[in-house]
């Protein structure tokens, strides 16, 4: 993973088949500061985990 500074910091890299929990857990971590998350099948699973805990907070 490599991340890059200046006007905005951009994380560039890859990840290996079943390290998905992992990545999506570290980004969610940034909030509404990600711009941008690809491949599509990683914005879906940190989707889904946001989708989780909003019908958590929902149901306490």
């Amino acid at each position: 993973m490599k991340i890059e500074l200046g006007t905005k910091t951009i994380i560039k890299g890859f990840f290996n088949v079943g390290e998905e929990e992992f990545i999506s857990d570290y980004f969610l971590r940034y909030g509404t500061s990600i711009k941008s998350v690809k491949p599509q099948s990683l914005k879906s699973i940190i989707y889904e985990k946001i989708k989780k805990i909003l019908n958590h907070y929902e149901e306490i």
